[in-house]
Formats: C-alpha cells, structure tokens, sequence
C-alpha cells in the first residue's frame, strides 16, 4: 500500500512539520518567486525561503515577511546564515481558525551563548536530553 502523503509530499513546511515546539531554524536562501493565484487567476510574488536543516522551504505571508525584514533588514541576500525561530499557531482564515506557522519577532540565542549572570552556579546541571529549548535537535 502507498501512503497518500508520502507520494505526495509537500515541499514547504506545515504547522504539523514543527510538532508542537519551535524550532530553529539557519536561513541558507531566500528568494522572490511567483504564483499563480487558484481562485483569481493573477500572478501573486511571495518570498520562498529555504533553511540548511530542512529539505522543506516556508512561503512567507506578510506578517512573517515583515518580521525577518525587522529582524535582518529589508535586504533578503542578507539573511543567508541568520537563525530564525519558528513556531505553531493559528490565525483567523474564513471565519475559521486554521494552523499556520510564525516567526518569532526575536533572534533566537547564538550556538553556544553562555546566558548573562552576574555569578554562575557552581551547582548548575545541564539540561535534560530534549529541554533543548531553541529547537537544535531537529531531525530538519
């Protein structure tokens, strides 16, 4: 038996992809590209955006689009290598709330950054496997 979502595979990430955490993202391209519209017919441009950890790329709305420009500049060639942080939500959409994707509106931590503090516990304990809070376990 085939499974109808394995042949059919989409090539963008869903709210499903992310589970119910966010996730970390390292911007490696993002790009204008065009598409054509199924109810109206005309030809609308979003930003598509693909990610180093991911097979999948993300379509930016217009909220997300004006989030990465407030974060890294209205310049897209300038966010190759930035991280990002995704998440699960929903939004209003024909009267019905519906799963989509957000961008957080903050950079997420650098690889490796020690947290500020003004003295550091010498009892502090590593996180348990999967409190990975930024997400750097993602199988994408």
């Amino acid at each position: 038996m085939a499974r109808i979502s394995e042949e059919f595979a989409s090539n963008y990430l869903k709210p499903e992809d992310l589970g119910e955490e966010d996730k970390v993202f390292t911007i490696d391209e993002a790009e204008i590209v065009e598409f054509k519209d199924r109810e109206t017919g005309s030809v609308q441009k979003k930003v598509k955006v693909t990610f180093r950890e991911s097979d999948k790329a993300l379509l930016l709305n217009a909220t997300n689009r004006n989030t990465l420009v407030t974060l890294y500049g209205d310049e897209t060639d300038e966010w190759e290598g930035k991280r990002i942080t995704l998440y699960p939500s929903e939004v209003a959409f024909g009267g019905k709330l519906v799963p989509c994707i957000r961008v957080k509106s903050k950079s997420p931590k650098a690889k490796g950054a020690t947290p500020t503090r003004a003295k550091a516990s010498a009892t502090a304990t590593a996180p348990a496997a999967g409190d990975d809070d930024e997400g750097e376990g993602a199988p994408f």
